[in-house]
């Protein structure tokens, strides 16, 4: 959800030199695209290791191994290419300077909130989960 969000905040500008270039012009979007997209590599103490362990390991107790192996090769290769277009957000800065971004609304509260909770979920996971389980139950 924080993916599509920051895509819709970013206004259909998907190219890399756009991107980059809000280093200057809107650094706490960028910063909340860069921690989004370390989660869904699966970087600790992020949501997404958590999410990736849990899978891992529910089908290992489930003795589904060869599905999980294929899992864990292809999480290791869609890793490479999320560490590739961070890299190249940050390495690669757009040498004329853009109008600035407005930032505000809506869209800007949702991936604030949902980027915070992916960082405090290594933090304490119980504050995030404890809602969740009394709402199932």
């Amino acid at each position: 959800m924080n993916s599509f969000s920051i895509m819709i905040a970013l206004g259909g500008r998907y190219d890399i030199r756009y991107i980059s270039s809000l280093y200057r012009e809107a650094p706490v979007l960028l910063m909340a695209l860069v921690i989004n997209i370390y989660s869904l590599v699966g970087i600790p103490p992020l949501m997404g290791f958590f999410g990736k362990q849990m899978i891992i390991s529910g089908g290992l107790l489930g003795g589904y191994v060869g599905i999980v192996t294929i899992g864990i090769i292809t999480s290791v290769i869609s890793g490479a290419y999320y560490l590739r277009v961070i890299k190249e957000i940050m390495l690669k800065r757009e040498e004329k300077r853009r109008e600035r971004r407005e930032e505000g609304g809506a869209v800007t509260w949702v991936i604030s909130i949902i980027t915070l909770l992916t960082v405090f979920y290594g933090v304490n996971p119980r504050l995030i989960m404890l809602p969740i389980t009394i709402m199932v139950s």
